[in-house]
């Protein structure tokens, strides 16, 4: 491997590696304004209980006969968008809390 090329691959790595590290997007309608703090507050608790239904989905794969790397495949989608459901009720619970101030 030439000198640039390696050049360009560390470059796409060092790339690659700040892009999954940057903080998640915020999710439309959790700014303080969007809503108020009840709703807001109701909205978290929605997307706490869709994290909790992708948790469940999560631990049942494996009942389907599939092969086990489309079984951590499928376990890993639902886990990540358990995470992501998470995220949006904390942005909704921040969200509430800072509508709730005056």
């Amino acid at each position: 491997m030439t000198f640039d090329r390696r050049i360009s691959v560390v470059f796409f790595v060092l790339a690659l590696g700040a892009c999954s590290s940057a903080p998640p997007p915020k999710a439309p309608g959790t700014n303080p304004g969007d809503m108020s703090a009840d709703e807001h507050n109701k909205k978290a608790m929605q997307h706490e209980q869709m994290a909790a239904d992708q948790e469940d989905q999560a631990s049942s794969v494996g009942a389907t006969g599939r092969t086990p790397l489309s079984e951590d495949t499928a376990r890993k989608q639902h886990l990540d968008k358990a995470a992501e459901e998470k995220d949006i009720a904390k942005q909704h619970s921040d969200a509430a809390d800072k509508a709730a101030k005056p």
